[in-house]
């Protein structure tokens, strides 16, 4: 019969590709029989093979911020490469993309993002393990290399202070120069302008460059040409190449900041005060027509020598004073109480008589009294206090945080403003609405509110606003609490209505739904 043997090769080390013959002999009954085994082994796929970059440097990142870097794996075998993981030592590093485990096709190629987002400055190290079903390695280990750094805080403006005044006499020399300091309280260079608002006013240099020392720049007047009265004008330093720096917006933004500079020219000595035609105007609205127990604004020239307002040392007692440095008003052949004097203007409490329709308002000085000017003087005369930023059409009014009401950036940024919203009860302020109970002591400090004794109606954008109080609450000063009413984005007029006068015309506020 015929019997089957069963022969297993075997070679350590595994045989390469190729042909092998092997002799076989077999002794049976003591006859050898001799024979021949061919065996064939064929190529096989070869092993998978990782190859990766040992070094990954990611360079400098600031704190906050991340950076992503790719990093090319190869699988340099012959057969599928699997990849299982990719592990960091250090959380700042980290696989992005793709998702693990993926694999790579024979001599395939893949493209793996790293993200180093540093939580610390300095230099940061790491490593990150790829582990695959490499036969020879299981796993390759990349380095992973950056540095932390700290954010770099914008430059800022700093300004050594926020108002400058200066005081000639008209005809004389150009008052002395001054100076204040342009530094950077923020990071980086601050590269800046500075640009004055008048023609009279000038500063030097007009730009600069500051990492913190300061600049100092020097603000100069000429009053050659300038009549005598008080002049108003501003030095702005701002940020080179910001783009939005006029409108102050913007958080990049450095600046702009302004100083505010008043230049005073007082007349030449021993002339005698003169009010300017049509000079006597309500105190709030600037419009004709004054009452008793209202603010009266006064306007002309050598009204005074000195320019200040009402101190403590002034009042005698609870009394407001009728005169400063020898100046006073008369109306209706009263003392008037004096809060504000200077060469062009005299800002004045109207006395509380009686007297209503033409009434002579005249100005005494050191130096002489002025010709009396007719004034109208009715029982109400209502006005409301208004902002002076663009021409005075906005209202003088705030929240009840205390916080001012108007648009967004109303003051070029130099005081936060916001507009009301629909609902909100706000305050207005404003003058000459007339009696109140109790009534306002004549001549004194308040120190005690009083209602209207006149019911007042107060409308904005032309619809009823429901009024909280309305009353004194200081020396000719009205306060008025109102509620919004449900009205569209956007600046309404306000007009108050008591005693069948009415408050002035085109006087705004901007509302905003929140």
């Amino acid at each position: 019969g015929n019997e089957i043997i069963a022969i297993t090769p075997s070679s350590t080390p595994p045989l390469q590709a190729g042909t092998y013959y092997m002799a076989l002999g077999l002794r049976s009954l003591g006859t050898a029989v001799a024979g021949t085994i061919v065996a064939t082994v064929s190529p096989g796929a070869a092993s998978p093979a990782i190859s990766a970059p040992l070094t990954l440097d990611f360079g400098m990142v600031t704190l906050g911020q991340s950076k992503d870097l790719g990093l090319t794996i190869s699988n340099t075998g012959g057969s599928a490469l699997a990849v299982a993981s990719v592990a960091s030592s250090n959380a700042q590093f980290r696989l992005v993309s793709p998702s693990t485990p993926f694999s790579l096709p024979p001599s395939g190629t893949q493209a793996l993002s790293i993200r180093f987002q540093p939580t610390a400055a300095g230099t940061q190290t790491g490593t990150l393990t790829l582990a695959s079903n490499d036969p020879v390695r299981s796993s390759v280990n990349v380095t992973v290399t950056g540095s932390g750094q700290a954010a770099t805080a914008p430059p800022a403006i700093a300004i050594s202070t926020a108002s400058l005044n200066f005081t000639a006499q008209a005809g004389g020399s150009n008052p002395a120069t001054q100076t204040f300091t342009v530094r950077n309280s923020g990071g980086g260079t601050l590269n800046f302008q500075v640009n004055a608002t008048q023609v009279w006013l000038s500063a030097s240099p007009t730009q600069g460059s500051s990492a913190g020392s300061g600049v100092t720049i020097t603000a100069s007047v000429t009053i050659s040409g300038l009549a005598p009265g008080s002049y108003n004008g501003e030095i702005r330093v701002v940020q080179s190449g910001s783009a939005l720096s006029e409108q102050g917006a913007g958080p990049a933004q450095a600046g702009p900041v302004a100083i505010a500079v008043l230049l005073t020219v007082s007349a030449t000595p021993g002339v005698t005060p003169v009010i300017s035609q049509a000079g006597v105007v309500h105190g709030a609205s600037f419009q004709p027509g004054i009452a008793s127990g209202s603010w009266v604004t006064i306007l002309g020239v050598n009204l005074a020598a000195t320019m200040r307002t009402w101190r403590d040392s002034d009042f005698i007692g609870n009394r407001l004073p009728t005169q400063l440095d020898g100046v006073s008003v008369n109306i209706n052949g009263k003392p008037a109480y004096v809060y504000y004097i200077s060469p062009t203007q005299i800002n004045v409490l109207a006395p509380g008589d009686g007297g209503e329709g033409s009434v002579a308002v005249e100005v005494v000085t050191p130096r002489g009294r002025s010709a009396s000017v007719a004034v109208q003087k009715q029982r109400f005369a209502p006005g409301f206090f208004m902002f002076d930023s663009e021409g005075r059409k906005y209202l003088a009014a705030v929240h009840t945080d205390g916080t001012l009401l108007g648009k967004p950036n109303l003051f070029q940024g130099a005081v936060a403003t916001r507009p009301a919203n629909p609902g909100e009860v706000i305050l207005l302020f404003g003058t000459g609405f007339g009696p109140t109970d109790p009534a306002t002591p004549e001549g004194e400090i308040v120190r005690q509110a009083g209602r209207l004794t006149t019911p007042v109606i107060v409308r904005i954008g032309n619809v009823f606003a429901d009024v909280a109080f309305a009353g004194v609450v200081g020396a000719g000063l009205y306060q008025f609490n109102v509620t919004v009413p449900n009205l569209p984005d956007g600046d309404q007029a306000v007009v108050a209505e008591i005693g069948g006068s009415r408050s002035q015309a085109n006087a705004l506020i901007t509302v905003q739904s929140q």
